[in-house]
């Protein structure tokens, strides 16, 4: 039982991240790659549009939790892919324009907020 449930919150997390594909796509961004571990943090998407990065975390949350105000990024998360895009900045030296985005759909994949630019950094 156990499997079955994590096999089908896969599948519906990989549909929204596909979705989200979409979406970036054709709002003109150049993605990079997907579900990639940098520095020990996961990215869900790494993204480009003209000289900017973006490095774009799916979430997908129930509409009433998310209008009621749940928290959907949690701070330590953030701090970790901070963290994580700083490292990556200065591997090799050169300045990076580099955001942290996100992209929230409800249980319907529907989209919540697309904000690809949430915290500018």
């Amino acid at each position: 039982m156990y499997i079955l449930l994590l096999a089908m919150f896969r599948t519906i997390g990989r549909l929204a991240e596909n979705l989200a594909s979409l979406v970036l796509r054709k709002k003109g961004f150049k993605v990079l790659a997907r579900n990639r571990n940098f520095f020990g943090v996961e990215i869900d998407f790494l993204c480009q549009k003209e000289d900017r990065y973006y490095f774009i975390e799916i979430k997908r949350v129930k509409r009433k939790h998310y209008y009621a105000g749940y928290p959907v990024f949690p701070y330590k998360q953030y701090q970790r892919q901070l963290n994580a895009i700083e490292t990556w900045k200065a591997q090799d030296n050169k300045w990076y324009d580099a955001v942290i985005g996100l992209i929230v759909f409800d249980e319907n994949n529907q989209i919540l907020s697309f904000n690809p630019e949430y915290i500018v950094r």
